[in-house]
């Protein structure tokens, strides 16, 4: 089984699949560079999308106590945790559900997103554009990687999914999703996949185990 992520040592994706006969490989696909600076615009939160939006704003700036933070999925949260908790966290599969509820804890308050250069704005474009501050602190670049075949594959973002298939045929293994924002990126392969019923690592996983069942 293959993951496109490099996974913690207390990763829940492990922990599920742990009491299974699996050889899991992790391997990224993508490159990422962080900005080297920044002067973020003042608002009232802060909207990590991903553990690499969360490790590129605090490699740029220091907590305030004047900010709430969000994060999309508890594996965001998690590597926001290392600076911050989060008054926020969306963990549905659905990006519209997870915007929906984000917009009534934000109120007519300014939410920053620290992003990528290849971000999809999943959640920022469903909320008003008078509330909303994009700004680059990293930049994406899909690797292709060759990897041995598989029966399973998670893939866990878009550019992963660009990184995977520069390299890689997806032969006979089955594929989950973590978002349906990634199993869009997914079918345009011309693979099928099934999507993850959330965002974090146990969803993941736990979805793998209803294939294997």
């Amino acid at each position: 089984m293959l993951i496109t992520r490099t996974l913690g040592p207390d990763a829940e994706f492990r922990k599920v699949l742990s009491n299974r006969d699996i050889e899991l490989t992790e391997q990224s696909f993508i490159d990422i560079r962080f900005e080297e600076e920044a002067d973020f615009p003042s608002s009232d939160w802060v909207f990590f999308s991903s553990p690499e939006c969360a490790r590129s704003y605090f490699s740029l700036t220091e907590k305030r106590d004047s900010i709430k933070y969000a994060a999309l999925g508890s594996g965001t949260a998690q590597v926001a945790a290392q600076w911050t908790s989060c008054n926020f966290i969306g963990d549905d599969s659905s990006m519209e559900e997870i915007a929906a509820a984000f917009q009534v804890q934000l109120g007519d308050a300014i939410v920053l997103f620290p992003q990528g250069n290849l971000s999809r704005r999943s959640i920022q474009k469903q909320l008003p554009a008078v509330q909303v501050i994009d700004d680059q602190t990293y930049s994406t670049h899909p690797q292709g990687t060759a990897v041995g075949p598989q029966d399973f594959i998670a893939f866990t973002s878009p550019s992963n999914v660009d990184g995977f298939f520069q390299a890689n045929r997806i032969g006979d293994a089955r594929s989950v999703a973590m978002s349906n924002t990634t199993a869009e990126a997914v079918r345009k392969q011309g693979v099928e996949c099934v999507v993850a019923d959330g965002l974090s690592g146990r969803a993941m996983a736990e979805s793998i185990l209803q294939l294997l069942d």
